[in-house]
């Protein structure tokens, strides 16, 4: 998958944006936990930010709480 994402062109920006996004949708549930996993899921990763589609406002609080602990799990989770 990396090779044939690296000849596609791509600027650098946006192919580290798409490996981010595949290791974050890789380990979700190892990372955020089997009770939150499946009311959330990550969406894209934009200009380096995930972006995650949550169920309600209420898990996105309590996502965006406790945010820099799973980047740094999914951080842990790279390469």
């Amino acid at each position: 998958f990396k090779k044939a994402l690296f000849e596609l062109g791509l600027p650098p920006a946006v192919k580290k944006d798409v490996i981010a996004l595949g290791i974050a949708k890789k380990h979700w549930q190892e990372v955020i936990g089997k009770e939150l996993a499946p009311r959330s899921r990550p969406y894209c990763v934009s200009r380096g930010t995930l972006v995650v589609e949550v169920e309600d406002s209420v898990l996105a609080q309590v996502i965006s709480l406790h945010a820099s602990f799973y980047l740094d799990r999914l951080n842990e989770k790279a390469p």
